[in-house]
């Protein structure tokens, strides 16, 4: 532990979960962009309910 500089197991363990998260959260926004079938909305505004 003392080459990441943690002190202890527990600090080690959540430096680690955290930067899981990170990264995980950076995946998911590169799929969410690179993925661009529903960028345009398929439904129109008039097409929602009844108009009075």
């Amino acid at each position: 532990m003392s080459i990441l500089g943690h002190k202890t197991l527990a600090e080690a363990e959540r430096y680690t979960r955290d930067a899981d998260q990170q990264r995980l959260a950076r995946v998911a926004v590169a799929r969410l962009e690179a993925h661009g079938e529903n960028r345009i909305s398929q439904t129109q505004p008039d097409e929602f309910g009844e108009n009075p």
